[in-house]
């Protein structure tokens, strides 16, 4: 049975929290889009933890920003300890960033915001989740 060609603007591979966010950048911009993930359901398991001040700009400017707020745990100094003695502490906050500190949130929980804010778009599932082929000419 031949696959029926799909006519998009951008196939987003990947449904990390990268390929969530393009795919809430390309909702708000009116773009169609596909997203392919070969894993079966969305990662239970953080690989990721920290979002820095820059990257809640971005998401400030892409309207995604409260909810991330709201998950934070905020991080403003950390401190070295070994063996009960401080190695080391550094401060963070940025002056320059209205967002003074390291948001930790979870790769699991940036994940499930971002298809939340994907569902608040009114957005359909564009999540595909198996694998493909690619050659010179298509992606099947």
């Amino acid at each position: 049975m031949p696959n029926a060609a799909i006519d998009i603007d951008v196939l987003i591979v990947g449904a990390g929290p990268v390929g969530l966010f393009l795919a809430n950048e390309c909702a708000r911009r009116g773009l169609s889009w596909r997203l392919v993930e070969a894993r079966r359901a969305q990662s239970e398991h953080s690989k990721a933890l920290a979002i820095f001040p820059r990257t809640l700009e971005i998401f400030d400017m892409a309207g995604v920003v409260e909810p991330f707020l709201e998950a934070a745990n905020r991080v403003t100094s950390v401190a070295v300890v070994a063996h009960g003695r401080t190695l080391a502490h550094m401060r963070f906050a940025p002056e320059e960033s209205p967002y003074p500190f390291i948001a930790m949130v979870p790769q699991d929980v940036t994940e499930r915001l971002l298809v939340e804010q994907l569902q608040r778009r009114g957005e359909p599932s564009n999540t595909k989740r198996h694998s493909f082929q690619q050659s010179s000419m298509t992606i099947t």
